[in-house]
């Protein structure tokens, strides 16, 4: 068959040829395929019809081919995932909120390749903290955050498996797991930070224990990009809080709290000074530090955090004097600069204080305590010592336990 379809080449390009010398020469077709003609160029000619022949004769082994790329290429699994990691790809490189975003991604993995669920957990304050929202989390079993070093985890749990995978910063499991009283097979890839290489989260999907099929190839895929966006979600926010501290360093609204900002509380003691300077009056600044403030910013994430500070600030700014500004001295501590009290009067104010804030049922934590460091004006006294004085009384009183009143004067 292929020698037949040899020669029937070299006879097509013949005649062509020679139909080609008939029109441009005005000889006859006889002559031409005869090749009874000046410049008939006989060895090009004859190259080329070996070369046909050899072209056609050569084998192609199709069906080889075929079955060979079939086996490897053609896996329905494999361009399953291939499939899943462009759609990923595109949905990454979208304008979405980030939350939005993750969530279209595991909505992705779960149609696409058949599973029970997955989740997207960033490592956060000793925590490991799920950061996109799918019913289907909840139906499983899955919880908003894991805490990997609580105490009596159970064997072949969830829990303790993400607790070996932080504390072990392992590049890759793929294990069995209970999810309350189901069994799973769990696989997790981390992700890393995309300019320090460190491990920041992991991707985890949760299948029937009988599923078999390979997912490493696709999670290190799919991990990649989520390095870029979450860490690039991660800069902005920094970025933003940054810009955030800066404006209100100069503002006088802390707009967080809705309180006095830094700039205002210092704006006020140097107005206040100069007033007690002026007319002999008394001046005192109280500083107040939540005791138990370290421990809630580790227990609880940062937005819970504020909505606890904001109850706080609510509450003091109820029992000041209209005259006395209440502000924001640090991330953590709070300044009221009290004009016309010296520091007897101001420790019995802080006494007052200390009984309402001491008493009061926060939302979240329930009753918590204070310390207070006050001093008083004195006319030897410069704005960096006073403010410094009252920073050491309260660093006094957390070094004495906590919800306490420490006063330093000048003497």
């Amino acid at each position: 068959m292929k020698i037949l379809l040899s020669l029937l080449a070299v006879v097509a390009y013949w005649c062509l040829n020679a139909y080609e010398a008939t029109i441009s020469l005005n000889i006859s077709f006889l002559k031409a395929i005869l090749l009874d003609y000046d410049n008939n160029h006989i060895f090009i000619k004859l190259t080329i019809v070996a070369a046909i022949i050899i072209i056609t004769m050569i084998p192609t082994k199709t069906k080889e081919v075929t079955k060979k790329i079939g086996a490897d290429d053609f896996n329905p699994h494999v361009s399953t995932t291939l499939n899943s990691v462009y759609t990923i790809s595109e949905t990454i490189l979208s304008q979405l909120p980030l939350e939005k975003q993750l969530n279209d991604v595991i909505d992705i993995v779960e149609s696409q390749l058949s599973i029970k669920t997955a989740f997207i957990a960033s490592f956060k304050d000793d925590k490991i903290i799920i950061l996109n929202t799918n019913k289907s989390l909840k139906k499983i079993g899955i919880k908003a955050e894991y805490i990997p070093s609580a105490k009596d985890l159970v064997d072949k749990s969830i829990d303790k498996l993400l607790s070996i995978h932080y504390t072990e910063k392992q590049a890759y499991i793929d294990s069995t797991a209970s999810i309350g009283s189901s069994n799973y097979r769990i696989v997790i890839q981390p992700y890393k930070d995309s300019m320090l290489k460190n491990q920041i989260g992991i991707m985890a999907i949760v299948l029937n224990v009988n599923d078999k099929r390979e997912y490493q190839k696709f999670l290190e895929k799919v991990c990649e990009q989520l390095s870029f966006t979450i860490s690039f979600s991660n800069k902005k926010k920094e970025l933003l809080s940054a810009q955030k501290r800066h404006h209100d360093q100069f503002t006088s609204i802390d707009t967080e709290l809705n309180i006095a900002s830094n700039f205002k509380i210092q704006d006020t003691i140097e107005y206040e000074i100069r007033m007690a300077q002026r007319y002999g009056s008394s001046l005192s600044l109280m500083i107040i530090g939540i005791d138990e403030m370290r421990s809630i910013t580790n227990v609880f994430r940062e937005e819970e955090s504020i909505e606890i500070k904001k109850e706080f600030a609510l509450l003091v700014k109820k029992e000041i004097r209209e005259t006395d500004v209440f502000g924001r001295w640090s991330n953590d501590n709070f300044g009221i600069v009290v004009p016309h009290l010296d520091h007897r009067a101001s420790k019995s104010f802080a006494k007052r204080l200390g009984k309402i804030i001491s008493e009061h049922k926060f939302k979240k934590v329930g009753n918590i305590t204070c310390s207070f460091g006050i001093t008083s004006f004195n006319k030897k006294d410069t704005i960096g010592q006073f403010r410094r004085r009252a920073e050491n009384a309260l660093q006094a009183a957390i070094s004495r336990g906590g919800n306490t009143i420490e006063i330093k004067i000048l003497a």
